[in-house]
């Protein structure tokens, strides 16, 4: 296993009513490929987005255990030894341009993976239909406990 590889990984959840599936993968599309390469990242969204990393952070580390896991994580990754004293100014140093040019920087939107868990004869056309030039796989649920 290489967390390395992954360290950089990102996800967005949603969860839409069936009905609402494609357009919810057409809207997630649309607005990180505004982030990435338009002006989707707002003064307003950076400075939210900061405010929460920094007050959600003290819960990532509240008890031994998950302050341990994430030192070990730290360390596998090669992030500094400081990173848990360190994060949250660092998060704040951050200016809006440097979260922008990292966002063009860091985010690949032909190297992106979706995935839906749903029923497939519900929604298989449906996607395939909408994202025709994309490779799409359908996985049984059940084959992932084989």
């Amino acid at each position: 296993l290489d967390l390395k590889k992954n360290a950089g990984s990102h996800y967005l959840y949603t969860y839409p009513e069936q009905k609402d599936t494609v357009e919810a993968i057409e809207l997630s599309m649309k607005l990180l490929d505004e982030a990435v390469n338009g002006d989707g990242l707002s003064d307003e969204a950076i400075d939210f987005a900061q405010t929460y990393m920094v007050k959600a952070y003290p819960f990532k580390i509240d008890t031994p255990t998950k302050t341990l896991s994430e030192m070990m994580f730290n360390k596998v990754i090669g992030l500094p030894e400081d990173t848990l004293s360190s994060y949250r100014s660092k998060i704040l140093e951050l200016n809006k341009d440097q979260v922008r040019s990292a966002a063009k920087k860091h985010i690949d939107i032909d190297q992106l993976s979706i995935s839906v868990l749903c029923t497939a004869s519900d929604l298989e056309k449906d996607i395939q239909s909408k994202f025709s030039d994309w490779d799409i796989e359908t996985i049984p649920f059940m084959s992932m406990f084989e």
